[in-house]
């Protein structure tokens, strides 16, 4: 494995992208510029807990939202060092479009 200089701060996970399948589940072969942005990666690194905080509340200083009991909890990761995670769709935080730092609210699977 190649040493990389790169740390996820509190809340953050760092991950290395893999490559989605070029090949239909028919057997087709398709086009590059056909190809969406792969959504699964390898997990480098993992930053420490972080606090849950809810935006609404900041924002209006009364929040009536269901998810409000979450608020001010530590917030784990999802996964481990050397797990697959599946996650959302996210542009912009990628590195030579092989390297890419995720929140932990944007692993949606995680297979051990």
């Amino acid at each position: 494995m190649i040493k990389l200089n790169y740390f996820p701060t509190r809340g953050h996970i760092f991950c290395e992208i893999l490559s989605s399948e070029t090949i239909s589940s028919g057997g087709i072969i398709l086009a590059k510029t056909l190809k969406e942005r792969p959504f699964k990666g390898k997990v480098i690194s993992v930053g420490a807990p972080t606090i849950n905080t809810c935006r609404k509340c900041e924002d209006k200083g009364v929040c009536h939202s269901k998810v409000c009991y979450k608020k001010n909890k530590e917030l784990k990761a999802p996964c481990k060092q050397g797990d697959i995670v599946y996650f959302k769709s996210v542009w912009g935080r990628t590195i030579k479009d092989k390297y890419i730092f995720l929140n932990f609210m944007d692993v949606i699977g995680v297979t051990k």
